[in-house]
């Protein structure tokens, strides 16, 4: 998968499953909505005050699942380009 197929598959969905780990280790995943740039970035809104947000300044790797199509399963690989806002208000 191209970039371009990328974006579009993402794009066409909107929805994805982040996984992160919580202080213990253990894992921790939540359904969000997604979007994604003309470059492929992935991005989701979340508030500063949630576990997802914390468990990602403590630990910026995450996994990202965003489905698939004909059941082949569509796997990317990526680093985090940025963090979450320091100063963003909590819900």
């Amino acid at each position: 998968m191209n970039r371009p197929e990328l974006v579009t598959f993402i794009r066409q969905r909107g929805l994805a499953v982040v996984a992160t780990r919580g202080p213990d280790g253990a894992p921790q995943a939540a359904l969000v909505g997604v979007a994604a740039t003309d470059q492929a970035e992935i991005i989701f809104d979340t508030s500063a005050a949630s576990r997802k947000c914390r468990n990602i300044q403590a630990r910026p790797e995450v996994a990202v699942v965003i489905g698939w199509d004909d059941e082949k399963p569509s796997n990317a690989r990526a680093a985090p380009t940025s963090s979450p806002a320091p100063n963003a208000p909590a819900a």
